[in-house]
């Protein structure tokens, strides 16, 4: 999936998600804790916006693209700044 996003690297995902509280998040998006994938993806959601879902395996994949989206409406209004992070290529 990483790949898939456009990472290439872990310095990358590091940069992405650097300061993000993965249990505040969490929470908002989730409505709980949740696991730890899917408190990394809703990390990535924020970082990412809509541009988690370009190149996401899940993409094409209605119940997907509502979930995300559905995370992204309760970041927002939870007054989250959700960000456009994009990987950039590297040689």
């Amino acid at each position: 999936m990483l790949l898939s996003v456009g990472f290439q690297n872990l310095g990358q995902i590091d940069d992405c998600i650097s300061g993000l509280d993965d249990d505040r998040l969490s929470r908002i998006a989730l409505g709980g804790r949740g696991g730890q994938v899917s408190r990394f993806e809703v990390l990535l959601v924020v970082s990412m916006g809509e541009s988690f879902l370009k190149g996401h395996p899940y993409a094409g994949l209605d119940w997907f693209l509502a979930m995300v989206r559905h995370w992204l409406e309760k970041l927002r209004k939870a007054s989250v700044t959700v960000g456009s992070y994009q990987p950039k290529k590297t040689e």
